[in-house]
């Protein structure tokens, strides 16, 4: 109903009409800076945060926030390496402040991982980087380290990588002695990150490594190290849908980089068990055919 329903307009907009006599908006706002038209939540649904709508993916506003993203991650290329050089020489400070600054943004150049924002207490318990707590580490050997926490909307992380022997020792010194509820960056907070890497370059955030780093993973699958026996000059001459085929097969690396992924729908496990059966079935009904082909042959 309306009464649900927020709606943004411009500053100097009218505001739209309710389609439904007798009835009103629950509020109109208006934020320039969200791309955002309405937002509704609907007590009957799962979303504790609403749904929003949104102007489509190709509309002018849209993609001129999209340039903008790219353009500050074309920036970064140009910085990248004095950047790198900064937050590894925080790593190996004496200063925990500094070590704790050093090792957050080495996991979100090289995870990809969000800086993590506080939330109410009737929010989901996802965690970025800055709020990672000691039960979401593990060591499973010498030199890897293993993450395990819900990220933004409740998507599972879950990945063991290898780090460089400082952050190894850094991780094992932050996680010592504490409880598994305890913070690991325990003198920092998002602010004070975010003032970090605003110091190293004006409009620096994770969302600029992430977007960096998952354009140098798709260019790299693209033509660097093409994974999948296709030589990329042949592509503009492949039938539309091979070319469909191998453009999804390099962005699901970034999409493992950037753990996209989608929740599991609440019949997955049947929707598999259904699948496997038929998997079975066919399996059998090659080997009684294999069986055949013998006598086929000899003409029987």
């Amino acid at each position: 109903m309306p009464e649900f329903v927020t709606v943004n307009v411009g500053p100097d907009d009218p505001i739209p009409a309710c389609p439904i006599p007798g009835h009103s908006w629950k509020k109109v706002v208006s934020l320039p800076e969200s791309t955002w038209l309405c937002h509704f939540k609907d007590e009957r649904s799962d979303y504790a945060n609403g749904k929003y709508v949104f102007l489509a993916a190709e509309s002018k506003i849209k993609g001129e926030n999209d340039r903008k993203k790219y353009e500050k991650a074309r920036r970064l290329k140009l910085q990248i390496d004095s950047i790198r050089r900064n937050y590894q020489a925080k790593i190996v400070s004496e200063d925990l402040v500094d070590s704790q600054l050093g090792v957050c943004t080495y996991l979100i150049d090289n995870l990809a991982l969000r800086v993590g924002n506080e939330k109410g207490e009737d929010e989901a318990d996802t965690v970025g980087c800055c709020s990672l707590k000691v039960k979401n580490m593990e060591f499973p050997q010498d030199g890897h380290v293993k993450l395990d926490f819900l990220g933004k909307d409740s998507i599972r992380y879950e990945n063991t990588v290898q780090v460089t022997p400082e952050v190894y020792r850094q991780l094992r010194k932050f996680t010592q002695g504490k409880s598994p509820e305890d913070l690991i960056f325990d003198r920092i907070n998002t602010s004070r990150l975010n003032d970090y890497l605003k110091d190293m370059m004006s409009d620096l955030s994770a969302k600029v490594f992430r977007t960096y780093n998952a354009s140098n993973c798709l260019q790299s699958q693209l033509y660097e190290r093409n994974e999948h026996g296709i030589d990329p000059d042949s592509v503009a001459n492949m039938p539309i849908e091979r070319r469909l085929q191998f453009y999804n097969k390099c962005n699901r690396e970034v999409a493992r980089l950037c753990n996209h992924q989608r929740a599991a729908a609440k019949n997955h496990d049947e929707q598999v068990q259904k699948l496997e059966d038929s998997l079975r079935e066919k399996q059998e009904k090659l080997t009684a055919l294999q069986k055949l082909l013998p006598l086929l042959k000899k003409g029987k």
